[in-house]
């Protein structure tokens, strides 16, 4: 409506947007759904070409050169989870023993005992 009264009568967007009872910015907005279409597109191809890229790998994929489309991280996250693009995040195993060491192993005096009453065995280790 307040593109009608800028074109049709060629008053100023502020004047018009106040008229229609808009904030002026919001004559300035733009869709970004059509070129939402060609990030999705653009996206599946270079999911595919680099399957073990995740979200942060890909956002720099799409900036550069011949696409240079201004994203950032979690956009390309959002539109990934969406598509079921994400890779699962590897975690770190923490090893607390370490079994190859040079040291004799002692055996287990107590594996064939029948326990039966509490406090009948104490065992520790000492590592």
């Amino acid at each position: 409506m307040a593109k009608a009264l800028v074109e049709a009568y060629g008053c100023s967007v502020k004047a018009a947007c106040q008229i229609v009872g808009l904030a002026h910015s919001t004559f300035y907005y733009q869709l970004q759904s059509a070129d939402e279409n060609g990030l999705c597109n653009d996206l599946d191809q270079e999911a595919g070409r680099h399957p073990t890229y995740g979200s942060r790998r890909l956002t720099h994929q799409l900036r550069r050169a011949p696409d240079c489309y201004r994203v950032n991280r979690k956009h390309i996250q959002r539109i990934m989870r969406q598509k079921d693009l994400l890779r699962p995040v590897k975690r770190r195993k923490c090893r607390t023993t370490n079994s190859e060491h040079p040291y004799p192993r002692y055996p287990n005096l107590i594996e064939d005992l029948e326990i039966t009453l509490p406090e009948q065995v104490w065992v520790c280790d000492i590592t």
